[in-house]
């Protein structure tokens, strides 16, 4: 169990809370207000679980899952049309699970103390490039760009080039190896890295029902 949980991909540990940011810019949500809170709130705690079993030390469980925290936050916070937005509005997931409202500076401060000190921090530095890839803005939402950029780009300095884990990141293939990335725009990149999050979500979900089906076949 500990073995096969240590081969566990980011991509594959962020994925529901991904999908769940997608579906919301795209208006496809089921879930609205309660119910979609709940389901987030579930979705947190899956997630601190798996890191917790996967043997993950406290500052990594909740550096990632501040930073999901974050950008769940984020998302349905800006959409004030949507109808999670009033029960987030008074108990955002950050103050939930951390009880703080500073997510949008606090996770940035957590980014540069990870660049600082980077070692054995490959896990939260690959999360971070995930939430800063599916568009996350915190403090520089109303802002120029280029700081956040060159945090995105110290970031990805510090990554392999394979991903977390055994699996190739789906996002690292699409974004490539070279400095095309690096001198091409942002948000083209972002819209990216959601497609490739729906096309990662689409890979696993076959290669887990074909994992099912020949495990049925063995039993």
């Amino acid at each position: 169990m500990s073995q096969n949980l240590k081969s566990v991909s980011i991509d594959e540990l962020l994925r529901d809370i991904a999908l769940t940011v997608v579906h919301l810019r795209a208006d496809s949500m089921v879930e609205q207000g309660e119910a979609l809170y709940k389901r987030c709130v579930e979705q947190i705690n899956q997630l601190r679980k798996r890191l917790t079993e996967m043997q993950c030390g406290t500052d990594v469980v909740n550096d990632i899952s501040y930073a999901a925290c974050a950008l769940l936050d984020e998302t349905v916070l800006l959409r004030n049309n949507n109808g999670g937005y009033n029960v987030w509005q008074s108990t955002p997931l950050q103050v939930t699970f951390f009880k703080t409202y500073q997510a949008g500076d606090e996770l940035f401060e957590r980014i540069r103390q990870r660049i600082r000190h980077p070692e054995g921090a490959q896990l939260v530095l690959a999360c971070y490039d995930r939430i800063l890839g599916l568009g996350f803005q915190g403090r520089y939402l109303s802002q120029p760009q280029t700081e956040r950029e060159q945090l995105v780009i110290a970031v990805r300095e510090l990554l392999p080039e394979s991903s977390v884990g055994k699996s190739v990141s789906m996002i690292n293939a699409v974004q490539g190896k070279g400095g095309f990335w690096r001198n091409s725009s942002l948000l083209f990149w972002t819209g990216i890295s959601v497609m490739a999050v729906i096309l990662l979500y689409m890979l696993l979900r076959q290669h887990l029902d074909s994992t099912l089906v020949q495990l049925l076949q063995g039993a």
